[in-house]
């Protein structure tokens, strides 16, 4: 599954809640090494999810911003259901994001946002109805998310869409440039 940490797409990302709070475990592209972010429940300031796709146009989530030309693949279909999460601080484990940064509160770098496609129900009966809504844990409310408030959650989204979208077509730009000539031998007088 797909998850922004800010403007920073990560794919493949396994999240897992708990009472104590979320685990989000993905393998790095670049090194190949197993990451994982733990953020405790009591470090969550707000949680909100969606778990159908909104009938209205024009989301944050489905307006892709087209920084690559016609041989770049085509962007992530749009969010429909999702979480969101809202940190109190950064945890210290991951300031290697970039992108992320939870004290931009007005900016598209502060949330987490978790694609759901595919587990919206157990997404709805593990995590919300036993966990979340449960009580007695240090879980903030999760409110449904409205369309119509969604915008500020997902800035993020379309810049890190468009930043993949970016990043892969200067990848197979590189595989198809040719092998520089060998440099020609040097004359013996």
């Amino acid at each position: 599954r797909r998850v922004y940490f800010g403007s920073v797409l990560k794919r493949d990302v396994d999240a897992i809640f708990s009472a104590e709070g979320l685990q989000l475990e993905w393998t790095s592209a670049m090194t190949g090494h197993h990451m994982s972010v733990q953020v405790p429940a009591r470090d969550l300031d707000r949680f909100a999810f969606r778990t159908e796709s909104p009938d209205t146009g024009g989301t944050a989530s489905s307006d892709p911003i087209d920084l690559a030309d016609d041989d770049a693949p085509p962007p992530p279909e749009p969010l429909g259901a999702l979480f969101v999460a809202a940190l109190r601080r950064k945890p210290a484990h991951i300031h290697s994001i970039k992108g992320f940064e939870p004290s931009d509160v007005q900016g598209p770098r502060a949330f987490i946002v978790g694609d759901l496609a595919g587990a919206v129900r157990a997404f709805r009966e593990d995590v919300v109805e036993r966990i979340i809504w449960a009580g007695d844990n240090d879980w903030p409310d999760a409110p449904v998310l409205e369309a119509d408030t969604a915008d500020a959650f997902l800035a993020g989204v379309p810049i890190a869409n468009a930043l993949d979208a970016a990043d892969v077509k200067d990848d197979a730009a590189s595989f198809r440039r040719p092998a520089p000539a060998p440099a020609p031998a040097a004359r013996r007088r």
